[in-house]
């Protein structure tokens, strides 16, 4: 997969930029949600959290990824969305002023520090954007897989095709099989459709809804009691995946979408202190394994 000026996408470990992508994500959405916390309840030391932070600069630098660059930007609106219900004053103005704060400052850096990678990833998105003009642009592409689903909902036979038969692995098994509407497929609503039929297919779907709905509660409820934002900060990453990724058609997807779910429990079970309680500080090497408590 090519970025703008003929240069190579980066992968990392994974087996497509797709996972690079999520994991820059993920992990600004750990590290802004650590740096909204008091100081004393942040879990790791701040070497590593600053460590982190510019690690995820030089994946959005390096990897050309529009996803990841939208992906934290929802994390960000998180976070400022996150500062308007907080009790806490000083987490308040972390949380509306650290997202814009970063966003200007990793803008204007990018161009001088990474001169190449910045010019190629302009090229992509403005070739990515020409080409996707007449499907509403980069939002239409996100958006509209919540609504091209029900294309597939007369053509689909009632049970489905058979699981797995939706995505690309019958292609490139030579399945010769006369799928309506099989490249909406790529879409994760739309393969549940091809999968299931047009009875467990939208059961799937609403189940999804319904899972991202509570944990979005179970997020806010922490939020609101403990004035602790590191649970809907990392839920506004999970929650895309969890919500309309391709979970049932992409390995690296599916992992890191529970992964978070799991997470934002995690952070909304340890919820820190409530307001006005005292908080006992922690030694640096204690404070990793607080966050799975």
């Amino acid at each position: 997969m090519y970025q703008g000026l003929g240069r190579v996408r980066p992968a990392g470990p994974f087996s497509s930029t797709n996972g690079l992508r999520m994991y820059a994500a993920g992990t600004a959405a750990i590290a802004l949600g650590l740096w909204l916390l008091p100081a004393q309840r942040r879990y790791v030391p701040w070497w590593l959290l600053v460590a982190g932070t510019a690690g995820v600069f030089g994946c959005l630098a390096f990897g050309g990824s529009r996803g990841a660059v939208l992906n934290i930007a929802i994390v960000g609106l998180a976070a400022v969305f996150s500062g308007l219900f907080v009790k806490a004053s000083a987490t308040t103005v972390r949380a509306i002023a650290l997202p814009p704060l970063i966003a200007v400052l990793g803008i204007a850096l990018w161009p001088v520090l990474f001169p190449e990678g910045h010019e190629a990833f302009m090229g992509r998105w403005d070739a990515a954007a020409a080409h996707e003009a007449s499907t509403g642009g980069i939002l239409g592409r996100a958006f509209g897989a919540l609504f091209v689903f029900t294309r597939l909902l007369e053509p689909t036979p009632l049970l489905g095709y058979g699981i797995g038969l939706g995505g690309n692995a019958s292609l490139v098994l030579g399945l010769d099989l006369d799928i309506v509407g099989r490249g909406l497929g790529e879409v994760d609503w739309g393969r549940h459709i091809i999968d299931l039929g047009v009875l467990l297919g939208p059961a799937y779907i609403v189940f999804r809804i319904a899972l991202v709905a509570w944990l979005f509660m179970q997020a806010f409820g922490a939020l609101r009691r403990n004035s602790d934002p590191l649970g809907m900060v990392i839920l506004a990453f999970a929650g895309i995946e969890l919500l309309q990724g391709q979970i049932t058609g992409q390995g690296s997807v599916h992992g890191f979408a529970w992964v978070f779910a799991g997470l934002t429990l995690a952070a909304v079970s340890t919820g820190g202190a409530p307001t006005g309680a005292a908080v006992p500080a922690a030694a640096p090497t204690a404070r990793f394994p607080n966050l799975l408590r």
